[in-house]
């Protein structure tokens, strides 16, 4: 039985440990001791059972796996499995994504810089029609030459003495 040495005796215990909150004497039927570092007489209780060859003992246990806990494992490895490879998937998926958003992107600029000398060519053919429109004499037109002849002998009419 393993004796556990402590000043504040815990509400829950271990079932397989009796503990003791003062030192009254040796237990025999002791198989292991602690000493919890807030006990008040831990160098006497140690040296107690030091002097019986009572040293704290440290034991292993294994514990086998039942059929129903190994097919629980079982599935939670498969599972673990299946979502590695979801997730190899989506990083590729991932990668492709982002290689097709750098080729748009170098797409992007090199439209940009196209539009920007495309608006430049526009802005000086613009300058060009403007400066050729003024340096054109303008022609007149049938009807703008039926009206000023009109109107040129309207003028002479009236000029003309009545008689």
């Amino acid at each position: 039985m393993k004796i556990i040495y402590t000043a504040n005796i815990p509400e829950v215990r271990k079932q397989d440990a009796c503990y003791r909150d003062s030192f009254l004497g040796v237990i025999s039927g002791a198989t292991s001791i602690e000493i919890d570092d807030d006990f008040p007489d831990a160098d006497l209780v140690d040296q107690a059972y030091a002097f019986l060859g009572a040293q704290p003992l440290t034991a292993t246990v294994s514990v086998g796996l039942t059929p129903e806990l190994q097919a629980v494992l079982d599935e939670a490895k498969a599972e673990c499995e299946k979502i590695q490879a979801e997730n190899a998937d989506l990083i590729s998926d991932l990668k492709a994504a982002l290689d097709a958003k750098d080729q748009f992107q170098a797409k992007l600029t090199e439209t940009e810089g196209q539009l920007s000398v495309v608006q430049a060519e526009n802005t000086e053919l613009k300058a060009k029609v403007t400066e050729f429109e003024k340096a054109v004499v303008k022609k007149p037109t049938a009807a703008e030459l039926k009206a000023a002849k009109a109107a040129e002998e309207a003028k002479a009419a009236e000029q003309q003495p009545q008689e």
